[in-house]
């Protein structure tokens, strides 16, 4: 007679509480009960990390610059503005919130276009409109 692998229980090592055989997590106290789970848990809270367990299996072994060079600190929407005003044609604006195609795009139409008026003039309408509507830089976080 075969018994039913899926309704075993076990006791959770830290509430003593029955719970299944496969169980991850606790679901009386709460608490990691895979080990490999545990150490990625730990790992997390040592790094400050927000990754979730999938990315962290994907970067695993493969250097990341993101996961490195993490910059809490908000930028300026003020200096923001002001790089707009007066260095918008040059995209700086933009380099400096982390958006690095539209500098690109709006320093090539300058230096490229300059002797057409109407590039001059669409660029400055484009920084206008930036100014006004952007709040957050590249990585989404909003300006201060």
């Amino acid at each position: 007679m075969m018994t039913d692998n899926v309704n075993e229980t076990v006791r959770c090592p830290f509430c003593d509480e029955k719970i299944s055989r496969f169980a991850k997590v606790c679901r009386y106290c709460n608490r990691t009960i895979d080990p490999a789970l545990r150490e990625l848990e730990q790992f997390n809270r040592n790094t400050n990390s927000s990754l979730d367990p999938v990315t962290i299996k994907i970067n695993a072994g493969v250097p990341c610059i993101q996961n490195h060079i993490v910059n809490d600190v908000p930028l300026s929407r003020l200096t923001y503005i002001l790089l707009a005003l007066f260095l918008g044609g040059l995209g700086v604006h933009n380099f400096y919130a982390g958006y690095t195609g539209r500098g690109v795009a709006q320093l090539l139409i300058t230096i490229l276009l300059w002797w057409l008026i109407i590039s001059i003039i669409a660029v400055a309408i484009w920084c206008i409109i930036e100014m006004i509507v952007v709040k957050t830089d590249a990585a989404g976080r909003r300006m201060i």
